[in-house]
């Protein structure tokens, strides 16, 4: 007997097997920290429906009618439903819940067309077929747009799987119908090479798909792990190491860069009086406002407890005024947010630092942008010291043939 001719029932207990042990492999890798767990529900449960509706056709025939019919295509299609919603949580894409009736409706139309009206089963083949195609291009659409997925090994798997599950649930399905013996064609199981054929092609599918799908799960768990080492996990800044690991790559092909250096003013003093989730409170309201007033390019990262700097490729010193400035107002302007009694506002002091790159220079070293931060860093103290609440700005920060000299610190004016 080749693998062709298997009996409905073997083939059918392999399939379901299968399912039911990469549905068990999904709940597994659901529990591994950091993990997408809406995506590894939604396909365990995709698998654990295609189960069910497995056992419905296979063993459900001596149950009558509506058991092998009724409820073995209904799964069938609730499953497809779910295969749309699975890709789309993969992705973090949210799905209209109208969209997903729609396809469940179009999936169901040819069963309710076969029990209400005597229509031919082929109706409720059909109608099946579509939703699938329509579950398959759908999370074609979406993944084919996601720019990880498609920079991904995994996620062409998968994209070539869901290619493959269009062909397969509508093209090889519908050639069944027309090659795959006459009425036998459109019993879900029934004992043809061609549906036996359909059956191995559905095993490899579900195989490869599940496989991709987890693969597609590790990275993303592998990239998020890697930048939340990146941030800081109070604030959600970057680290002071990410920081300084990132800034160089912006400042490539820069003519003029500033650099500014926060500090919350009296943070000691919340922390002392009102405790360290106050002072925490604190330092997420500032970089909140810090985040809200920098460009898409901009970098900021936590240098001390309370000590910020922030990188302005391309702007020169005006700019870098006037965000500083802006920073400061809108931290002192507004107070903290989700606190129980009386209004609490804090205030922050800023050093502003600019450099200027000749043409002469391949790029900007570390050396140079660690000079650059001293001197914001060095006015960020006057600035304190003259009572907080301000920035100072460091001039004669351009690069030239002294830059390695020590500049005179104290050369600074208020803004």
């Amino acid at each position: 007997m080749t693998l062709l001719n298997l009996q409905p029932s073997a083939l059918g207990l392999s399939a379901v097997l299968l399912a039911l042990v990469f549905a068990a492999a999904t709940w597994g890798v659901g529990r591994v920290p950091a993990i997408n767990s809406r995506a590894t529900q939604s396909w365990a449960w995709t698998l654990v429906t295609m189960a069910l509706s497995l056992v419905c056709w296979s063993w459900g025939q001596d149950k009558g009618f509506l058991i092998s019919f009724l409820l073995g295509n209904t799964l069938v299609v609730l499953c497809s439903v779910l295969f749309l919603r699975s890709m789309c949580c993969l992705v973090g894409q949210a799905v209209h819940v109208g969209c997903l009736m729609a396809q469940f409706v179009v999936g169901v139309s040819g069963i309710a067309a076969v029990l209400l009206a005597s229509a031919p089963r082929s109706y409720a083949v059909v109608s099946i077929a579509l939703s699938f195609f329509f579950a398959a291009t759908g999370a074609l659409v979406v993944l084919s747009r996601h720019r990880k997925i498609r920079a991904s090994v995994a996620g062409w798997v998968l994209i070539a799987c869901l290619g493959a599950v269009c062909l397969f649930f509508v093209a090889f399905r519908l050639l069944v119908m027309a090659f795959g013996g006459g009425a036998e064609a459109v019993q879900p199981m029934a004992a043809t090479q061609v549906q036996g054929l359909a059956m191995w092609v559905a095993h490899l599918i579900v195989m490869v798909a599940s496989l991709s799908f987890m693969w597609v799960l590790f990275e993303q768990r592998r990239e998020a792990l890697q930048a939340r080492s990146q941030l800081d996990e109070l604030t959600g800044v970057l680290s002071r190491s990410a920081f300084l690991d990132s800034a160089l790559k912006p400042l490539e092909h820069a003519t003029v860069y500033s650099v500014a250096v926060l500090d919350v003013d009296q943070l000691d003093t919340f922390n002392e009086r009102f405790g360290r989730a106050l002072g925490d409170a604190v330092l997420q309201h500032v970089t909140a406002q810090a985040a809200r007033a920098l460009r898409g390019m901009d970098l900021i990262g936590r240098f001390g407890e309370d000590e910020f700097c922030i990188l302005l490729p391309h702007g020169d010193e005006a700019e870098a005024q006037a965000v500083s400035r802006h920073i400061c107002q809108s931290v002192a302007a507004n107070p903290l947010q989700g606190l129980p009694g009386p209004e609490l506002r804090c205030s922050v002091s800023m050093g502003v630092a600019t450099a200027w790159v000749p043409s002469q220079l391949a790029s900007v070293t570390m050396p140079d942008l660690q000079a650059a931060i001293q001197r914001a860093s060095d006015a960020m103290f006057l600035a304190k010291s003259m009572g907080g609440q301000q920035v100072q700005v460091a001039h004669a920060g351009a690069f030239d043939a002294h830059r390695a000299q020590p500049y005179d610190a104290g050369h600074l004016a208020r803004v």
